[in-house]
């Protein structure tokens, strides 16, 4: 169950802001970039509560992965995961505009330790305890982190943030939504994909088999492009700019 839930939440994840936390690196202007932050956790936002309303579905008409009782159960914690997901992810992007890259560590390494101390407490007492974990850890990282940051150090920088402007950035930067996420969704799925089709096929305990084995696998990969990726990411916007963007990604 927590391998199709953080499935789930990884899919809903990569379009919940409608794409435009990709954007927060491209103006020049740090607070045309508060506002597109604005915009991208308003889209987030408005995605999750719409996904509260799947638990309210009945127990017949749903997938016979999410019938499950404790599937059921992770249903009602998904918009919280899924909120939390994106704006850790959100936050992420915002503080590698400014070089942030130490606090950015920091983030991870505590949603990765309250997952692992949340999992081990809870998940002995209660089969769900895992999957709240990862809710959990999200939560953490976003308020110890990443939220008591932007609060304490970035308020300043969205004083300038109006309705009708974050309505305007949303405008200008439209191609997102209708291009650069649904592509990264496809990304996202080809690799998900088989959770979904063995926890349809063949049942929960050969999905957790998956899920340990991918994990194990994918894990010395996303070490290394996932730290390499992110800081490409904030260097190819200054790059592009400079007119030094094929030096860069050779």
């Amino acid at each position: 169950m927590l391998t199709v839930f953080t499935t789930l939440v990884s899919l809903g994840a990569t379009v919940a802001s409608g794409g435009y936390r990709s954007t927060l690196l491209l103006p020049r202007s740090d607070d045309r970039a508060a506002g597109l932050f604005v915009l991208a956790l308003g889209c987030a936002t408005a995605v999750s509560l719409l996904s509260a309303l799947v638990p309210l579905v009945p127990a017949g008409l749903a997938p016979t992965v999410l019938a499950d009782p404790v599937a059921r159960m992770a249903l009602v914690l998904f918009p919280v995961a899924l909120l939390a997901a994106e704006a850790v992810q959100t936050l992420t992007v915002w503080h590698s505009r400014f070089d942030r890259f130490r606090l950015v560590s920091t983030l991870r390494v505590v949603q990765s330790g309250t997952t692992l101390a949340v999992q081990l407490g809870v998940g002995i007492a209660l089969a769900a305890g895992v999957i709240a974990g990862g809710a959990g850890s999200r939560l953490a990282a976003l308020g110890l982190v990443g939220g008591v940051w932007l609060l304490t150090r970035d308020r300043a920088r969205f004083g300038a943030v109006s309705r009708a402007g974050v309505v305007r950035l949303a405008g200008r930067y439209q191609r997102f939504p209708r291009f650069s996420a649904p592509a990264a969704l496809l990304n996202v799925a080809a690799t998900r994909a088989p959770v979904l089709l063995l926890a349809v096929f063949f049942g929960s305990a050969v999905v957790g088999q998956f899920g340990v084995a991918f994990g194990a696998l994918a894990l010395p990969l996303g070490l290394v492009t996932g730290a390499v990726g992110e800081v490409f990411f904030v260097r190819a916007a200054d790059a592009y700019r400079a007119g030094t963007l094929p030096t860069l990604t050779r």
